[in-house]
């Protein structure tokens, strides 16, 4: 991997510390989409590890909304498995959930990938499902929050830790995890989340410019009654 800055371990792990995100024993689950912030969040991961005590796991949930999601999976258990991570792949029918449920496909895509990140932590004995929510995702949330007309409670952005779920890049902007992961997979990034099409919104009608995360992966419910596949780990030759 590529060498870690040692300053952003320190402040990641003194966040952790003080939120008491990360258990001292046991697994964590690193949600994976592919991208630059989750594949940044699981390097992290693995070097806390290493004095954490803690073991780290990956999940990846093909959407199948895009072209490329195919190839983003791909990568994913490519890098899985020459790391050495333990890996569980799912995917889900979106279109068909937003449907049934009169759903947006955002939400539909999220419902179903969190159902299916809960399920996979159960089945891998993760006591924490991480995900890569970073500073600039958590401004655009009270942005969006505050455009809805949110009371005080939506004033509070992203909650670091929500469940099982913690969030330990929280308080790291872009340009620190940019520095960690030079690259990002590639694929298209036309699929605004709300939270950026709302940032989008006010940068134009102001005329200034947001640091939106465009590709950034969102917050939401933990239950679905639509199905999900997967269950493969890396490593194991029947997935592949």
């Amino acid at each position: 991997m590529t060498k870690m800055i040692d300053p952003l371990v320190r402040k990641v792990r003194a966040f952790c510390e003080k939120r008491d995100l990360l258990p001292r024993e046991g697994t964590v689950l690193c949600a994976l989409s592919g991208g630059r912030d989750s594949m940044a969040l699981l390097h992290i991961l693995s070097q806390l590890a290493e004095e954490g005590g803690f073991q780290v796991t990956a999940a990846h949930f093909n959407h199948r909304l895009r072209a490329t999601a195919d190839r983003d999976e791909a990568f994913v258990r490519d890098w899985c498995r020459g790391q050495g991570i333990p890996l569980t792949c799912g995917a889900g029918d979106v279109r068909k959930l937003a449907r049934r449920e009169g759903l947006s496909i955002e939400d539909a895509a999220r419902t179903l990938r969190y159902a299916f990140l809960e399920t996979a932590a159960r089945d891998m004995g993760a006591a924490r499902i991480a995900t890569a929510h970073h500073r600039e995702d958590n401004a655009e949330t009270v942005l969006l929050h505050l455009l809805r007309g949110t009371g005080l409670r939506g004033l509070g952005g992203i909650p670091p830790v929500r469940g099982r779920i913690v969030r330990p890049l929280l308080e790291t902007s872009r340009r620190v995890r940019a520095s960690v992961w030079a690259f990002d997979s590639p694929r298209p990034r036309s699929c605004l989340t709300a939270r950026s099409r709302s940032c989008c919104s006010v940068a134009l009608t102001s005329g200034g410019e947001t640091g939106c995360s465009f590709g950034g992966s969102t917050t939401g419910g933990l239950t679905t009654g639509d199905s999900v596949t997967g269950g493969t780990t890396a490593g194991d030759s029947s997935g592949w």
